[in-house]
C-alpha cells in the first residue's frame, strides 16, 4: 500500500472516509489508533515511523469502527511530537471530517510523519522502529546500529511533494544526455534522487527545479564587490553601486551564473598572455575561487534556513 491509497480514502465523501480507512491494511507506512489512545502512546508509532521511512497515522479508528476525537484530545494530539518525542518528530497534523456508523459527524486526526534525519526516541528514552505493521522497541545495541546507519542519511535524501513534471525538463534532459541515461526516471534512480517509494528528494529539487527558492528561500548565491579592503557600515560602507547580485535557480545554474558574475567583478591586471598579447587576467586564479564557490554550494546544509551563500570580492581578497 502507498500513501496515495490513504490520500484517496481521505478524499472520499464523509460517509465513506471511515470505512475506506478501516479497510486499508496496516503496514510499514500506515497505522490506525483508537480515539481513546493516550497521547504518550501515540508517540510510539510517530517515533517508529520517523526512524524508518515515515508514514501516516490515523487516530479515530478501532475494530473497524469510526470514533470521534473530541476537541480537547485533538489539541493534546497536536502537541504529541513536542511533548513526547525527542528530538521532536517532523509531523503534519490534519483534522478530517467523517461519519460514524450511525451517520453522526465525527473528526479524525491524521498524522503525516516525515522520515527523520536523526534517531528519535520517546520522552522516556525508548527507541522504536517501524518493521512491517509493527512498531518494535529496539535494544540498546540495535539503537546504536540505527544511529550509525542514520549517520549516513542526509536531509537532502528526504522526499518532497513534487513530481518529475514539476522540474525543469530542459535541465533533466541535458543531464540525462550528459551521463548517457536512457530515461529521466532511470537517471534520477541511478543518482539516488528518488527514495525507495519513488518520490523525488530534496536533492532532486535543488538540482533540477527551475526555482527551488520557493521552498528554500535562502538557497541562493549573493555576489558582492567592495571598493575598499573592509566592508564598512553606514556612511563608511564600501559596497560598490550595482555590484550586489543575487543568483537564484537550481544549484548547477547558480554555480554557472555566479561564476560568470564573479568573472566580471573580479579585479584584473593587464598582463602579457601566452599568445604574446596583453590581456585581462584576474588577480586570483579562476580555479582557486571557483573551487571555493562550488564547495560552498555543495556543502551548504540545506536543512537549515540560515543565511544565503555570500561571495565577497575585495581589492585584496575574496
Amino acid at each position: 500500500m502507498s500513501s496515495a491509497d490513504v490520500d484517496r480514502a481521505l478524499g472520499l465523501p464523509q460517509d465513506q472516509v471511515g470505512p475506506a480507512l478501516a479497510s486499508l491494511p496496516e503496514d510499514q507506512w500506515f497505522e490506525r489508533k483508537s480515539a481513546r489512545t493516550a497521547p504518550r502512546d501515540v508517540a510510539i508509532p510517530l517515533v517508529a515511523m520517523a526512524n524508518a521511512d515515515g508514514g501516516v497515522l490515523v487516530v479515530g479508528l478501532h475494530d473497524g469502527l469510526v470514533e470521534d476525537v473530541p476537541p480537547q484530545r485533538r489539541n493534546e494530539l497536536r502537541q504529541v511530537a513536542l511533548d513526547f518525542t525527542h528530538p521532536p518528530v517532523r509531523v503534519r497534523v490534519q483534522e478530517v471530517l467523517a461519519a460514524s456508523a450511525g451517520g453522526d459527524p465525527v473528526t479524525l486526526v491524521v498524522f503525516r510523519i516525515e522520515p527523520g534525519d536523526q534517531v528519535h526516541t520517546t520522552q522516556k528514552g525508548s527507541c522504536y522502529l517501524r518493521v512491517g505493521d509493527e512498531s518494535r522497541q529496539l535494544t540498546a545495541a540495535q539503537q546504536r546500529e540505527l544511529v550509525y546507519d542514520r549517520g549516513a542519511a542526509h536531509y537532502e535524501a528526504t522526499p518532497v511533494a513534487l513530481s518529475v513534471e514539476d522540474l525543469d525538463q530542459d535541465q533533466l534532459v541535458s543531464y540525462a544526455r550528459a551521463i548517457g541515461a536512457s530515461s529521466i526516471g532511470g537517471m534520477l534512480a541511478a543518482r539516488d534522487l528518488l527514495d525507495r517509494r519513488g518520490r523525488l528528494t530534496v536533492a532532486a529539487e535543488l538540482l533540477f527545479d527551475g526555482r527551488p527558492q520557493r521552498e528554500f528561500p535562502n538557497a541562493l548565491v549573493r555576489v558582492l564587490r567592495y571598493g575598499a579592503d573592509e566592508r564598512g557600515v553606514g556612511r563608511s560602507m564600501s559596497l560598490e553601486d550595482g555590484e550586489d547580485v543575487r543568483v537564484e535557480g537550481s544549484l548547477p545554474r547558480q554555480i554557472m551564473l555566479a561564476s560568470d558574475t564573479i568573472d566580471q567583478m573580479m579585479p584584473k591586471w593587464r598582463q602579457l598572455g601566452p599568445a604574446g598579447l596583453f590581456e585581462a587576467r584576474t588577480r586570483i586564479p579562476r580555479d582557486a575561487w571557483l573551487e571555493g564557490l562550488v564547495n560552498a554550494v555543495v556543502h551548504r546544509s540545506y536543512s537549515m534556513m540560515g543565511d544565503h551563500i555570500r561571495f565577497e570580492i575585495f581589492p585584496n581578497r575574496v
